[in-house]
């Protein structure tokens, strides 16, 4: 049974903080205890979610305020069950970093095939786009492994 769950993105302030939200409010509804956290590959740490990420978080009823940017790391990575990354590219990178995870690591967007393209910097519309491939991930997810 998967307990924890590991969302990785770049910077980890925003699309992993936001799917990290995401999760957790799908877990609370469903009554699971999954424990679920997010980290980053190059990691702003300390900082906050964007406050772009944090306005359409808000949108849906998440609130990404308190959140705090973290560096992965073998600890972080070892205690997660299952670990969800945005791209190939970071797959790649987290298997790279930590090979004893190989079998763990997979795309967000893995059922459907797709990766989650970062939308730090770009338009507001890149990131209601990326928000809707996030929680298509999560949902996704959530139907294959706990419902």
């Amino acid at each position: 049974m998967i307990a924890s769950v590991l969302i990785v993105c770049t910077g980890n302030i925003c699309r992993s903080p936001i799917a990290q939200e995401i999760f957790i409010d799908r877990f609370k509804y469903l009554d699971l205890d999954v424990k679920v956290s997010s980290a980053g590959i190059a990691a702003l740490v300390d900082h906050t979610a964007d406050v772009r990420a944090q306005d359409v978080g808000k949108s849906i009823g998440l609130n990404l305020v308190h959140h705090s940017a973290r560096q992965i790391s073998a600890e972080i990575v070892f205690g997660a069950d299952l670990i969800l990354v945005m791209s190939l590219l970071q797959k790649k990178q987290v298997e790279s970093l930590f090979p004893g995870v190989c079998g763990r690591v997979h795309r967000l967007g893995h059922w459907s095939g797709y990766d989650v393209p970062d939308p730090f910097n770009r338009p507001n519309v890149i990131y209601d786009q990326v928000l809707a491939l996030i929680q298509q991930g999560v949902d996704e997810w959530i139907c294959k492994l706990w419902k």
